[in-house]
């Protein structure tokens, strides 16, 4: 009787081990993946809107003119944490959902009520619209998207358009968190490069500089930037001189930066 109670008493030991240690293993993962997210975020000049171990982690940056949002998704023992980006876009009516095929998905793919098709590297293209949705994402996001499921492991994020916002979610494998910020990174050129491809904001042709100064406005009193211009020494972010002196630092959303620089520089996107 003895010799069967130590060893029950033995494997439920070592059944609590076996869980703290898993438990544990996703907590620390977890707290490591909160901070480089911070740091990222204090790079970058944003807020922490939510903050809990049990909520997630959400910050607000801005991005040129568009707030965007990081979510970081509280890690479970038996799945790999998930982050999510979201960014304001006006789809209007058209509405593109981008998903990993798997076998489901092929099956599903038989059926044209969904408006579904295989779409390349193993993708599924669901959308209503469908030379819309091709001419969108052809160019540079098919790129970003083969480097981005590159550093997945053989991983694919979501990518989705629809109720007035963007959204790429992904899971990142455990080991993954020094390239967190790279992924982030990419995942706000995919954002750029659908808002840009649909708006007709990409030229080949080069402008002069000094012409597109004139067609700057001041953030503060929206009046024509001509002269007398700083930029955010953070962000870029063009101002009058009497404005910013007025504000004492960058009026952009986000950004907290006082000082300034009177040399042209690129308004990062």
């Amino acid at each position: 009787m003895f010799g069967f109670t130590s060893y029950y008493l033995l494997g439920l030991l070592g059944l609590l081990v076996a869980i703290g240690w898993g438990v544990g293993r996703c907590l620390l993962r977890h707290i490591l993946d909160r901070r480089s997210l911070v740091e990222w975020n204090r790079q970058r000049g944003g807020r922490i809107v939510r903050s809990g171990y049990f909520h997630g982690l959400t910050i607000c940056f801005q991005a040129g003119s568009q707030e965007v949002c990081l979510w970081l998704l509280p890690m479970r023992c038996w799945r790999q944490p998930q982050l999510q980006l979201t960014v304001p876009w006006p789809t209007g009516e058209h509405v593109l959902s981008l998903r990993p095929m798997n076998a489901l998905s092929r099956i599903v793919t038989v059926y044209p009520r969904r408006h579904c098709e295989p779409w390349g590297h193993r993708y599924q293209l669901c959308t209503q619209h469908p030379a819309w949705a091709r001419k969108l994402l052809g160019g540079g996001v098919s790129s970003s998207l083969r480097r981005m499921n590159a550093l997945l492991d053989k991983r694919r994020c979501d990518l989705q358009l629809q109720h007035e916002q963007f959204r790429l979610r992904f899971r990142f494998p455990m080991d993954a968190s020094n390239q967190l910020c790279q992924l982030i990174e990419l995942g706000l050129d995919i954002g750029d490069q659908l808002g840009l491809q649909e708006r007709g904001e990409i030229t080949l042709s080069n402008q002069v500089e000094s012409h597109q100064e004139t067609e700057l406005h001041c953030p503060v009193c929206s009046g024509a930037l001509e002269h007398g211009i700083v930029y955010c020494l953070l962000c870029g972010a063009p101002h009058h001189l009497d404005c910013w002196r007025y504000l004492g630092r960058c009026s952009l959303f986000g950004c907290q930066e006082t000082r300034y620089q009177r040399r042209h520089r690129k308004w990062w996107r």
